[in-house]
Formats: C-alpha cells, sequence, structure tokens
C-alpha cells in the first residue's frame, strides 16, 4: 500500500503514534539516567566516601594513641598512666570496631591485598608495642616503657603507618574514579537524549511538512477540477 493512499486520519495516527513512541523512549531514557545517577551517587558513598572516613578515622586514633603513650613518658604520675593507659586500650577496641566495619565492605583484590598486609602490620604492633608499653606503664616501669617505645613502637608502626596512608589514597583514587565513570555515563545518556529529541523533532517537521502538503495538492487539484 502507498502511504500516499493512507486517510489524513490515518496519517495523523501513524504521526502521533511515532511521536509518542520517541517520547516513551526519552522518557524511559531519563529514569534510567536518574537511576544511573542514584546508583553512582549510592556506590561512591558506600563504597568510597563511607570507606575514606573510616580509614581516616584509623589515621586520628592510631596517632592519638602514639600522642598518649609520649605524654605518659613525659608525666608519669599515677593519674595520668591510669588515664592515658585506659585512653589507649579504648582506642586499641575502636580501631578493630572501625577496621571490622571497613573489611565488611565489598573490597576490590589489590585494597584486600592492602588490607590484609595492614591488619597483620597492625597486629604486630598492638600485641608487641602498645600493650607491652601500657603494661609496663602500670607496672611503674618507666624505664622498660621508653625502651619499649624506642625498639617496639617505633619501628612497628612504620609499615602501619605507611599501610594506612596507602589505604588511604587508594580509597581517593577510586572515589575519583567512580565519578569519573559516573560522569562519563551521564555524558552518554544526555548526547543520546539530546540525539533522540533532534532526530524526533525532525521526524515531525518532515512528516508534518508532508502530511501538509498530502492535504493541500488533493485540496488544489480538486479547486483546479472546481474552475
Amino acid at each position: 500500500m502507498n502511504f500516499r493512499d493512507l486517510k489524513i486520519g490515518t496519517r495523523l495516527s501513524v504521526l502521533i503514534t511515532a511521536l509518542s513512541v520517541l517520547l516513551a523512549a526519552i522518557g524511559a531514557l531519563g529514569l534510567y539516567g536518574i537511576g544511573q545517577s542514584n546508583e553512582a551517587s549510592r556506590v561512591i558513598y558506600e563504597d568510597s566516601l563511607q570507606t575514606t572516613g573510616e580509614i581516616a578515622e584509623i589515621q586520628k586514633l592510631l596517632l592519638a594513641n602514639r600522642l598518649a603513650l609520649a605524654v605518659t613518658l613525659i608525666t608519669p604520675t599515677a593519674d595520668v598512666v591510669a588515664a592515658n593507659t585506659a585512653v589507649v586500650e579504648a582506642n586499641i577496641a575502636t580501631i578493630t570496631k572501625i577496621w571490622e566495619a571497613y573489611t565488611a565492605h565489598p573490597l576490590a583484590p589489590e585494597e584486600e591485598k592492602l588490607a590484609s598486609q595492614f591488619a597483620a602490620d597492625r597486629q604486630a604492633f598492638v600485641q608487641q608495642g602498645l600493650l607491652k608499653v601500657v603494661a609496663a606503664l602500670r607496672a611503674n616501669d618507666i624505664k622498660e616503657a621508653n625502651r619499649l617505645v624506642v625498639d617496639n613502637v617505633r619501628p612497628l608502626y612504620a609499615p602501619v603507618g605507611k599501610g594506612i596512608d596507602v589505604l588511604f589514597k587508594h580509597q581517593l583514587e577510586e572515589a575519583k574514579a567512580r565519578y569519573a565513570a559516573a560522569v562519563a555515563s551521564y555524558h552518554t545518556i544526555r548526547n543520546i537524549a539530546i540525539a533522540a529529541v533532534v532526530v524526533g523533532v525532525l521526524f515531525a517537521v518532515l512528516f508534518g511538512v508532508y502530511l501538509v502538503r498530502g492535504i493541500t495538492r488533493p485540496l488544489g487539484k480538486s479547486r483546479a477540477g472546481g474552475r
């Protein structure tokens, strides 16, 4: 069947149907884009910002423990020893809890390897360093506590400090990569939507022109015949 043989109502129905399908497609694409944006935001928050905050909190508590021991060795009174050793133990427990929350997140293979190394280094630092100094301070053996800080705490902290720094930088790089991927996805969806709108407008204009011609030509012929 020739398209020119179709009735005007049929032609209008074709135009309306085509435009409706196009609008529905653009709407679906928009909803898909919104969904992708929400998912990207969730991933950036849960897998990047949240874990970055946990790593930063661990960094802060590690520094707080070293500072508490340093202050105690400078002023090793009974009250200071009691207060600061309690702080160190509380911080150790808090770090462990935060670390468990951090490792509960899905970790990439490289990040999991870094996390495993940090956990091993931290265990040695806590068991052979911090807790031994705490025990010496509570036994009022200040000389032994000083020796342990020099011989154990300082060298054992080196890989711990480096490990937590590497994990923090890794989180920043992951967040940057996820943000870049989200931006790229947004640009792709936006460009497709723009292209769909342009195609739809061109289709409507061309079809409209064709439809108008299909209406005016028969009218012109009928007028000419009437004369």
